[in-house]
C-alpha cells in the first residue's frame, strides 16, 4: 500500500512585510470620512442660518458655494497658491466672515495650509525642508508675538489696545508671512513653479487693470490705489513689475502664450506704479528695475539709466509735480524747525517722528516699547498720534534692536537665497526667478523706508510666494547637480 503522509506539511506564514520593515497602513478611506463630515456640518449650519439666525436664502446660498470651493481647493491643493496670488490684489474686498480674527485671506491660507499638510500626512514625507529664509522668516514671527506679549503683560502708559485686539492684529499679518513655508513644502517641480509664475503675472495684470479703471471713471481722485492704500499699491505693482521684467529678460523659458501674459503684465505694472504717486514707489521702483537690468545685462542697464535721467522729459506732469513737492516754502510746513521747515508736510511729519523714535528708545534699546508705542509716543510728544512712517524705526520702537536684529536677519536671508540661485540657475527660468526675486527685494528695501510696506498681506504675500519659489528651486538645483556628479563618477 501506498505510504500516506510520508512527508510533512509545510504551512506557509501568513503574508507580512519582512522582518525590520514598517508596515503600510492604507489611508484612502480617510477623504471620504472627511468629505461625509463636511457635508454633515454644512447641512447643520444651513438648518442652523435658515432657522436660527433667520438668514435670507440667496445667503446661504453664497455662502454655501464659498465654503464649498474651499473644500473643493482642500482636494485639490494645486490650486491653493494660485487661489491666494489671484486674491492679493483684492484681498481688503474679500468677504468677511463675521468670526474675529477669520476673513477671506486667513480662510484662503487655512486652505492652503491643509493642502499642503493633507497630502504629507498620506505620503509621510518630510513636511519642509531645510533652508536658509525658514529659521529667520520664523525667528521674525517669534519676535513679533513676543512684542504683542510684552505688551499685553506690560502695557505702556497711555495704551488702549487690549489684549485680544493685539493678539488679532498680528494674526492678521502671520498668513501672509507663513505662506513662504506653504510654497518652499508643497512646490515640488520646475512645473509647478512656471504655472505659478503665470498666476503671479495674471495677478499683477488684474492689479494694474483696477488702477487704470479708478484713474479713467474717478478723475477727480487725487492718488489712484486699487485696491489698497495708495502707498502700498505703489510698493506692490512696483515689487511685481521689476519681478515681472526679469521673466521678460529670460521669456524664452515660456510658452508663446505665456510670454505674451509676461509681456503685457509687466507694461500694465510698470505704467501703473506711477498713478499712486508715491515718493516711496517711484524710488523703489526704480532701484528694482536698476537690479534688473544690471544682473541681466550691463548694456541694458546703461540704457536704463540714460531713460532715468531723461525722466524730466518724458515723466507725466503729475509724476513731476509730486516729486517737486518734496521742498515747500516753510510757511505751508506743518511742523517747524531746523531740520523740516524747508521739507514738505508729510516729508516734516516723518523725520520728526524718526527723532522722537531714536530720542525715546535709547531708554528701552534691547526690547523697545512694545507692539504699536509709536503712536503713543508721538501722542505725548507732538500732541497727535502718528504711525512711524517707516519699517525701520516701527521696528525699532515696538521691538527694540532684538526686532531690528530679526528683521536684519529676515532681509538677509531673502538676499542671500536670491543671489545663491543666481550662482547655481542652469536655466532661464531659475535664472529670471533669482533675478526678479533680488529685484523684489530691493524695492521693498528702498519702499519700506518712507512706510510699513512689507508687513502688508497682499505685498508679504505675493513676496513670500516668491520667496518660496526661490529656496525650491535652489534644493532643485542643488539635486540635479548631484545627480550630474554621480553620474560623471559611475562613467
Amino acid at each position: 500500500m501506498p505510504e500516506r503522509d510520508s512527508q510533512k506539511r509545510v504551512y506557509a506564514a501568513p503574508p507580512g512585510p519582512p522582518h525590520g520593515e514598517v508596515p503600510q497602513y492604507n489611508y484612502a478611506w480617510i477623504p471620504y470620512v472627511l468629505g461625509g463630515i463636511v457635508a454633515l456640518v454644512l447641512a447643520l449650519a444651513i438648518t442652523r442660518l435658515n432657522y436660527g439666525y433667520a438668514q435670507a436664502p440667496h445667503r446661504i446660498v453664497k455662502m454655501l458655494l464659498g465654503v464649498s470651493f474651499l473644500v473643493f481647493t482642500v482636494f485639490r491643493p494645486k490650486l491653493a497658491l494660485h487661489l491666494w496670488l489671484l486674491a492679493m490684489p483684492i484681498a481688503a474686498w474679500l468677504p468677511v466672515t463675521g468670526i474675529p480674527g477669520l476673513n477671506g485671506v486667513n480662510l484662503l491660507f487655512i486652505v492652503a495650509l491643509l493642502g499642503w499638510i493633507g497630502p504629507w500626512f498620506m505620503s509621510r514625507e518630510r513636511l519642509m525642508p531645510r533652508t536658509r529664509i525658514a529659521p529667520a522668516l520664523g525667528f521674525y514671527i517669534v519676535v513679533m508675538f513676543a512684542s504683542v506679549i510684552r505688551t499685553i503683560l506690560f502695557p505702556p502708559e497711555g495704551t488702549s489696545y487690549g489684549a485680544t485686539e493685539l493678539l488679532l492684529r498680528v494674526w492678521q499679518r502671520v498668513p501672509a508671512l507663513a505662506i513662504y513655508f506653504v510654497a518652499v513644502g508643497s512646490i515640488k517641480d520646475y512645473g509647478r513653479i512656471r504655472s505659478i509664475i503665470g498666476t503671479f503675472a495674471v495677478s499683477t495684470g488684474i492689479a494694474a487693470m483696477i488702477a487704470f479703471r479708478q484713474f479713467a471713471t474717478t478723475p477727480d481722485v487725487r492718488r489712484i490705489g486699487g485696491g489698497m492704500n495708495p502707498n502700498d499699491f505703489a510698493a506692490y505693482v512696483g515689487m511685481c513689475a521689476t519681478a515681472l521684467a526679469a521673466f521678460v529678460f529670460t521669456s524664452k523659458a515660456f510658452n508663446r502664450a505665456q510670454r505674451l501674459v509676461l509681456w503685457v503684465a509687466a507694461g500694465l505694472a510698470s505704467i501703473a506704479v506711477l498713478l499712486p504717486k508715491s515718493r516711496g514707489g517711484y524710488v523703489g521702483f526704480a532701484g528694482g528695475l536698476s537690479a534688473v537690468t544690471f544682473l541681466m545685462s550691463r548694456k541694458a542697464f546703461i540704457v536704463f539709466l540714460f531713460v532715468l535721467l531723461a525722466s524730466p522729459l518724458w515723466a507725466p506732469g503729475f509724476v513731476k509735480d509730486r516729486v517737486l513737492e518734496t521742498e515747500v516754502e516753510s510757511a505751508q510746513a506743518q511742523i517747524t524747525g531746523d531740520v523740516t521747515d524747508k521739507l514738505d508736510p508729510s516729508a516734516a511729519v516723518r523725520i520728526e517722528i524718526w527723532g522722537i523714535v531714536l530720542s525715546e528708545v535709547a531708554s528701552r534699546p534691547i526690547f523697545g516699547f512694545g507692539f504699536g508705542s509709536v503712536p503713543r509716543l508721538t501722542l505725548g510728544r507732538i500732541g497727535t498720534p502718528f504711525s512711524a512712517h517707516s519699517l525701520y524705526f516701527e521696528t525699532l520702537c515696538d521691538m527694540g534692536l532684538i526686532g531690528i536684529a530679526a528683521l536684519a536677519w529676515l532681509l538677509v536671508a531673502c538676499t542671500r537665497s536670491g543671489l545663491e540661485l543666481t550662482r547655481r540657475a542652469t536655466t532661464p527660468l531659475t535664472r529670471g526667478l533669482a533675478v526678479g526675486f533680488v529685484a523684489a527685494t530691493v524695492v521693498l528695501l528702498l519702499a519700506n523706508i518712507f512706510g510699513q510696506r512689507f508687513l502688508h498681506r497682499s505685498i508679504a504675500g505675493s513676496y513670500f510666494v516668491l520667496a518660496g519659489m526661490v529656496d525650491r528651486s535652489i534644493l532643485l538645483e542643488r539635486e540635479a547637480k548631484s545627480v550630474r556628479h554621480e553620474e560623471v563618477m559611475a562613467s
